[in-house]
């Protein structure tokens, strides 16, 4: 995942859930928490981006 938002920066990349598809690998509050790992040493407008910022942008919402 790191990779990834390495590659193509906080700027493009974003967080999404495939739930309830993805509730057999763990309960909804646990994916969410493993992004909040993944994401803690990023900056608040960092983590803006990934899960709010980019998504409203690239979907127009």
């Amino acid at each position: 995942m790191l990779d990834t938002i390495d590659t193509i920066g906080v700027e493009r990349a974003m967080f999404a859930s495939n739930f309830p598809v993805d509730k057999p690998m763990g309960g909804y509050d646990g994916i969410w928490e493993s992004f909040d790992a993944i994401t803690a040493a990023f900056s608040e407008d960092e983590r803006r981006k990934l899960f709010h910022d980019n998504a409203r942008r690239h979907y127009r919402l």
